[in-house]
Parts: structure tokens; C-alpha cells; sequence
């Protein structure tokens, strides 16, 4: 299996694919993650042609089962972020 792509591959790949120092190209990479957490807070949707789209989703309520006590355990409902891949993208990978 392949190893995972960091934060850190991702800012030496953009700087190197566009000549500038890493600091800037992680500040790029920073903005970019910001402007996603902003659109998904303000309005629970980010759509990005050619990649993808975000979106919140609530997550209910449920019962789990936990290895370590042998017992069933309530999970509370809490917020998650679902992404979708656009067409292009998955015809690319798969």
C-alpha cells in the first residue's frame, strides 16, 4: 500500500511546481483549508469544480460496542463532513 500524502509533500510539491519558498506555499495551503472550514460553517456546502463537493451532515445517535468493557456504549449524535468526488475526478482514479 502507498504511503499517505502529508501537509507538509503537499507544500514541497506546490512550491517546487511554482517556484516559491515553502513558507508561502504553506500559507497558500492554509488559506485554501480556511476558505473551505469558512464555506462549510456560513453555509453548509462547499462545491469545487473539478474536485469535489463538502458538505455537514449530522451524524444520529447510536449504540456501539465497546472491545474494551464488553458493553454497549451510546455514541451522541454529532456533526461530520461528508465529500463527494465530481465525476472527473473519480472516472481519474478509478
Amino acid at each position: 500500500m502507498a504511503k499517505s500524502v502529508t501537509k507538509y509533500n503537499i507544500v514541497q510539491d506546490f512550491a517546487a511546481m511554482h517556484g516559491l519558498n515553502q513558507e508561502t506555499a504553506k500559507m497558500y495551503l492554509d488559506t485554501f483549508v480556511t476558505l473551505i472550514t469558512e464555506g462549510l460553517q456560513e453555509r453548509g456546502k462547499v462545491h469545487l469544480a473539478y474536485l469535489g463537493t463538502f458538505e455537514r451532515k449530522e451524524v444520529p445517535a447510536k449504540k456501539l460496542y465497546n472491545f474494551h468493557t464488553k458493553e454497549l456504549e451510546e455514541c451522541p449524535a454529532h456533526g461530520g463532513i461528508k465529500f463527494t468526488p465530481c465525476e472527473a475526478l473519480r472516472k481519474d482514479l478509478y
